[in-house]
């Protein structure tokens, strides 16, 4: 199990995981079948890459080990249509018929690992005639690290699909699995998007380390839907990080990132970061 303070409210705990594993079973909530936490790049932004697939999911999950270094696995987790849409003329009320469903090859390999996932869900709203509409969004995903030079490492993530939005870091919680194609024409259609970053982590000395961070998102958007609809943003980060004993990591981050809606305005957002972070490792000795 474990918790945070980084939701809505700072002083109220958020569940982050929690999970039980029996043989080849998981049942509980942990990161999505869909995900790659692995492929993850080293940085002090919580959040991590725009165009990063990040969910945490009540799932059930099967694991099957087709070799020693090979494996599969396949999982239902929560469904959760994530569609905000409203004009005068439309109010989506979400709904979500069945659960998602996802399928994950593995390869580990001497130097890394490879991940190649697919997702399938329902994604659903309730039109202004009471009537429910549904459509098919589904994705497929390609991540993993791989070691370059010495301890260098690149990690990397592509995501396409369409109705996925709700798995990307960027687009999650916007509303925009899926939108109106226009008032003559009021029935849902799943968003295309793809998401992707990469990321090089670098070691000047051995406590000394730095990252380079690149992440792109893009919707495309219904000519139906609102100008300040999100469209596309580009994300940055450079980080330099000290590791002077134990599990203490100090370090600094820059990062920039810019962001451009359906109507092409857009926002850009310098910012500078300093973290401490020491993790607190409970292990039982043995008797």
């Amino acid at each position: 199990m474990e918790a945070d303070l980084f939701g809505s409210n700072s002083t109220t705990p958020r569940l982050r995981h929690a999970y039980t594993q029996a043989k080849n079973f998981l049942i509980g909530q942990t990161f999505s079948n869909f995900q790659d936490p692995d492929a993850g790049p080293d940085q002090l932004d919580f959040q991590g890459p725009n165009g990063q697939v990040s969910l945490r999911n009540p799932q059930f999950r099967y694991t099957v080990a087709l070799a020693k270094k090979t494996s599969m696995s396949f999982a239902v987790e929560k469904a959760s249509s994530d569609v905000a849409f409203k004009t005068p003329e439309f109010s989506a009320l979400p709904n979500s018929p069945g659960p998602d469903g996802t399928v994950k090859f593995r390869q580990e390999t001497s130097r890394g690992h490879i991940q190649v996932a697919g997702l399938f869900r329902a994604v659903s709203a309730y039109l202004p005639n009471g009537k429910s509409d549904s459509v098919l969004g589904w994705g497929v995903m390609v991540a993993g690290a791989q070691k370059i030079v010495g301890k260098d490492t690149l990690t990397y993530q592509a995501a396409y699909g369409a109705g996925m939005e709700r798995y990307l870091n960027d687009s999650s919680g916007l509303g925009i699995d899926a939108a109106v194609v226009s008032s003559y024409q009021p029935w849902l259609r799943a968003l295309p998007e793809v998401g992707t970053y990469f990321g090089y982590q670098h070691y000047w000395a051995p406590k000394v380390r730095s990252s380079v961070i690149y992440g792109f998102v893009q919707i495309n958007n219904t000519a139906y839907q609102p100008g300040s609809t999100y469209h596309k943003s580009d994300y940055m980060a450079s980080n330099l990080i000290w590791n002077p004993f134990g599990t203490l990591n100090v370090g600094t981050e820059f990062l920039y990132g810019w962001v451009i809606n359906r109507d092409n305005s857009s926002r850009n957002a310098p910012r500078i970061m300093f973290s401490a972070k020491y993790d607190l490792n409970f292990v039982k000795r043995p008797e």
